[in-house]
């Protein structure tokens, strides 16, 4: 069985975390993504925080925060 790489762990488990507790995006992005961070763990993040509805992708393709309204 191949097991998954700590830091991906780690993220998943701190996403979660911040999920039952109900932080918002702006929390969470600000634990996990620095500002012009890039790298495997980013895009894993980015790629969590999509699933979990916290960030949307924006017209230039990027991440941006879901916001309501």
């Amino acid at each position: 069985m191949r097991r998954e790489p700590l830091g991906r762990r780690l993220i998943t488990c701190l996403i979660v975390a911040l999920t039952i507790m109900g932080l918002s995006c702006i929390h969470v992005s600000a634990v996990l993504l620095k500002l012009g961070a890039k790298g495997p763990l980013v895009y894993q993040a980015q790629d969590w925080l999509y699933i979990l509805d916290y960030l949307k992708v924006v017209p230039d393709g990027n991440f941006g925060p879901v916001t309501e309204g």
